[in-house]
């Protein structure tokens, strides 16, 4: 396999902000905005990332991912090399690889935009690599991206995030107890009741560690 196409989605969260780092409770539900990554492997050892979005291109080589290079990366690319740089620490037999990236989950608007391309381009980059990404691998993957994101791009993550991601199921919540990260997906049939959630955009941009990313 030379090319996969991954997707993962953007989450709201119902119950527990601030609680996965503090140990507690948290309720997320996928949304049907989702990121997409195509990765294909190379064969040299370039990297090359790009997303449709803002039409950037970042081209550099596996050795350079490191941690100091995370402040020369525009700063979506930052996600996305983070995810291959902790893919490498965990010993994935990663080749020179181009990553394209495309998303509908708007950016900065608290929708885990960061977590969706996080995890959209490990499921692709464990594919390619024949890592698992069936459900009882993604917990550890769920990790691997919290400690991109944490390690690498620089913004701390409890990990919520990653985990509704990678989790989530149609017509379910999950349900996280931090305290010893444990999960159960909980019945949300938000259709058949006639409900929705409405997610309203305030204008005010929702930061991490820059301006560009989630």
């Amino acid at each position: 396999m030379t090319t996969v196409t991954a997707r993962a989605p953007g989450r709201v969260n119902l119950i527990g902000e601030h609680t996965d780092y503090n140990g507690g409770l948290c309720l997320p539900f996928a949304l049907p905005l989702t990121t997409t990554a195509t990765v294909r492997a190379r064969g040299d050892d370039r990297v090359r990332l790009r997303s449709t979005a803002v039409r950037e291109v970042w081209t550099g080589r596996l050795s350079d991912l490191d941690l100091d290079l995370r402040e020369e990366l525009p700063g979506w690319a930052r996600y996305a090399a983070g995810v291959l740089w902790a893919g490498l620490q965990e010993g994935w037999p990663l080749p020179g690889v181009d990553v394209v990236v495309d998303s509908d989950v708007p950016l900065g608007a608290g929708l885990s935009s960061s977590a969706a391309l996080e995890c959209s381009v490990a499921l692709a980059a464990a594919r390619l690599v024949d890592r698992p990404v069936d459900p009882g691998s993604r917990m550890a993957l769920a990790e691997l991206c919290r400690r991109a994101e944490t390690e690498f791009v620089g913004a701390p993550t409890g990990g919520l995030d990653q985990l509704a991601s990678l989790l989530a199921r149609r017509e379910h919540a999950v349900l996280i107890d931090f305290a010893d990260t444990s999960v159960k997906q909980v019945p949300l049939p938000l259709q058949g009741a006639g409900l929705v959630v409405l997610v309203t955009d305030t204008g005010t941009t929702h930061e991490l560690s820059d301006a560009e990313g989630g």
